[in-house]
């Protein structure tokens, strides 16, 4: 059996652009190398963005172990830190914080929109 525990760094705003999804960069590290995954996202619903991420983050370090296994009886099983729903819990934070930072830009304000704009592009946001 191969245990890979998944500790998350942080999560990063990669584009932002007003009326579209915004575009983030989980990054976090695997045990063996830092890793990052990209997804688009309007963040609607921040606890079923995390379950879909952990579920994706979950399936991509399955696929990416067995391919390393030449035996077909190796199991790999995926845990996010020291306690899961810790972990979750901490993810669902950092994407809320994102969701209120998106939220306040997007108001009807006008004054100064291309300087938080260009503040809030590449924001990392700790996990």
């Amino acid at each position: 059996m191969n245990v890979i525990t998944v500790n998350f760094k942080h999560v990063e705003i990669f584009k932002y652009a007003r009326n579209e999804p915004i575009i983030l960069k989980i990054l976090f590290n695997d045990g063996i190398s830092d890793r990052s995954m990209v997804k688009t996202t309007n963040i609607d619903n921040a606890e079923q963005f995390t379950a879909e991420v952990m579920n994706n983050i979950r399936k991509m370090e399955k696929e990416l172990h067995n391919k390393n296994s030449n035996n077909f009886l190796d199991v790999v099983q995926v845990r996010f830190g020291d306690d899961e729903e810790k972990a979750e819990e901490k993810l669902y934070h950092a994407f809320s914080r994102v969701k209120e930072d998106i939220r306040k830009l997007r108001t009807p304000s006008a004054q100064g929109l291309l300087q938080k704009v260009a503040m809030i592009q590449g924001s990392r946001y700790s996990i």
